[in-house]
C-alpha cells in the first residue's frame, strides 16, 4: 500500500488514505486516469490559447501590411497620373519646370515620415517580392533627384523612366495584393 502512495503522489494524486484504498480499486483507477486527462487537457488548451493569440497578433500585421500597400498603391496611381498630366511641348517632351514641380512633390510625400515608417515596416515582413518595390522607390527618388539637380542637362528620356518605374511599382502592388492577399 505504502508504494501505491508514493507511485500516486509521483503522478500528482492526493497521498491521503481516502484515495490510496480507493487506488486498490477499479473505479479509483478510473479517477486517477480521469484526473491525468483533465490536466492534460488543460495543458493543451493553454498551448492553443497561446498559438491563436499568435496567429491574431499576425492577422493583425496582415491586415495593417494590407492597408499600407493600397495607401502605397493609390500614391503611386497619383504620381503617374500627375506625370501624364504634366505640360508638354509641340513634340510630346514634358516641360522641365512642370517635371521638376512634380519630382519635387513626390520627394516631399516620399520623405514624410509616415511613408518612410509604413513602406519601412512592411519590407521587415518579409512578404514576397515588396523588395523589388522597396528598390523602385529608392531608384524613383534618385530619378526625381537627378531631375531637380540637373536641370541643366535633363533629358526626357529620365520622365520615361519614371512613368515606366512608377507602372512597375503599381504592377507589383497589385501583384502582392492578388496573390498574398487574394484580391
Amino acid at each position: 500500500m505504502e508504494d501505491q502512495g508514493r507511485e500516486a503522489a509521483q503522478n500528482g494524486i492526493s497521498t491521503n488514505h481516502q484515495n490510496v484504498t480507493g487506488l486498490q480499486s477499479p473505479g479509483g483507477l478510473k479517477q486517477a486516469n480521469i484526473f491525468k486527462s483533465i490536466l492534460k487537457l488543460k495543458e493543451e488548451q493553454r498551448d492553443l490559447q497561446t498559438r491563436l493569440s499568435e496567429v491574431e497578433k499576425s492577422l493583425e500585421k496582415c491586415c495593417n501590411y494590407k492597408q499600407d500597400l493600397l495607401h502605397l498603391n493609390e500614391e503611386l496611381k497619383s504620381w503617374a497620373s500627375r506625370i501624364q498630366s504634366a505640360n508638354r511641348n509641340n513634340q510630346g517632351v514634358p516641360y522641365v519646370r512642370d517635371i521638376k514641380e512634380i519630382c519635387n512633390k513626390v520627394l516631399t510625400e516620399m520623405r514624410r515620415e509616415e511613408f518612410k515608417k509604413v513602406y519601412g515596416e512592411t519590407l521587415a515582413l518579409e512578404v514576397p517580392c515588396f523588395k523589388q518595390i522597396y528598390d523602385g522607390i529608392n531608384n524613383l527618388e534618385k530619378l526625381c533627384s537627378k531631375v531637380l539637380q540637373n536641370e541643366a542637362n535633363y533629358k526626357a528620356t529620365w520622365v520615361e523612366e519614371m512613368r515606366q518605374l512608377i507602372g512597375r511599382l503599381i504592377g507589383a502592388s497589385n501583384a502582392i495584393l492578388d496573390l498574398y492577399f487574394e484580391g
